[in-house]
């Protein structure tokens, strides 16, 4: 693959891995715009594992707040922040379930450019109108394991290229009356188990296939996408502080449309 096309590869998963725009729709849609070959199954777990790095750096306290937790926890102690683990597990295991069977399963059925097209609009919608009419009472402290249930089996629809897990997180906390900053925050947080969960997943299939490894290229997309994942992260962190989701609402609307133009109105991408 091109140097130019393993940095777009990089910096769409690193970016849209974490703002509420879909990464799988954008990972998707991108090769089939503009007539790309099939990617490296290990380019693709590079960038992924960057976006992991990334997320896991910027939330670096709380993972070791939560593994202290749980240390105290084995020695036979009460420690609350071993709570949020049963929280970021109880909304990790659905989508993975559901992700696990949609891959057994559906296999390619979702990830056409209608679907994609569709899914970018209607969700981003649905965040836009959840932003602007949900409460801002709570905190991640607030949430109860139910929530936690709530927020990952809706996430499941996440498994529809386009919808966005992170955006689905964060529109579920909104209609729960979590602060946006929070439901930010929650959102972050839950792709930690997810990325590994799906990590592993990737790992596996590569080592599996005995898949040819150029490591100049994989160290090129595991460092974009880690680069491009912190940004992102720290972008959207400190935005939602002063402002709402509109700007990510209206590039969705605009990309989602686009899509269903070329793809159903101009006949597809002049390759």
């Amino acid at each position: 693959m091109p140097n130019i096309d393993i940095l777009v590869l990089a910096i769409l998963q690193g970016a849209t891995e974490f703002l509420p725009v879909s990464s799988s729709g954008h990972l998707l849609m991108a090769p089939q715009l503009y007539c790309w070959g099939a990617q490296s199954p290990a380019l693709e777990l590079a960038a992924l594992l960057g976006a992991l790095v990334a997320v896991m750096v910027c939330f670096a306290g709380d993972l070791i707040g939560m593994a202290q937790g749980f240390l105290k926890v084995l020695q036979g102690k009460r420690d609350g922040r071993v709570r949020l683990i049963g929280l970021l597990l109880v909304a990790a295991i659905p989508y993975l379930a559901a992700a696990f069977l949609v891959e057994c399963y559906a296999g390619d059925a979702l990830h056409g450019p209608l679907v994609v097209g569709n899914a970018l609009v209607w969700f981003g919608l649905l965040l836009y109108g959840t932003d602007r009419l949900g409460l801002t009472v709570r905190r991640i402290e607030h949430m109860t394991f139910g929530q936690a249930l709530t927020i990952g089996l809706l996430q499941c629809c996440a498994v529809i290229p386009g919808a966005s897990g992170t955006g689905i997180t964060m529109t579920t906390g909104r209609v729960l009356g979590y602060e946006r900053p929070e439901a930010v925050r929650f959102a972050f947080l839950l792709s930690i188990p997810i990325l590994i969960a799906i990590a592993g997943y990737k790992g596996w299939l590569v080592f599996d296939a005995g898949s040819a490894i150029d490591f100049p290229q994989t160290a090129l997309a595991f460092g974009l996408s880690a680069v491009a994942g912190f940004l992102a992260i720290a972008f959207l962190s400190y935005w939602v502080r002063r402002s709402g989701f509109l700007p990510f609402v209206l590039y969705r609307i605009a990309l989602g449309a686009y899509l269903l133009y070329v793809f159903y109105v101009a006949g597809g991408p002049a390759c």
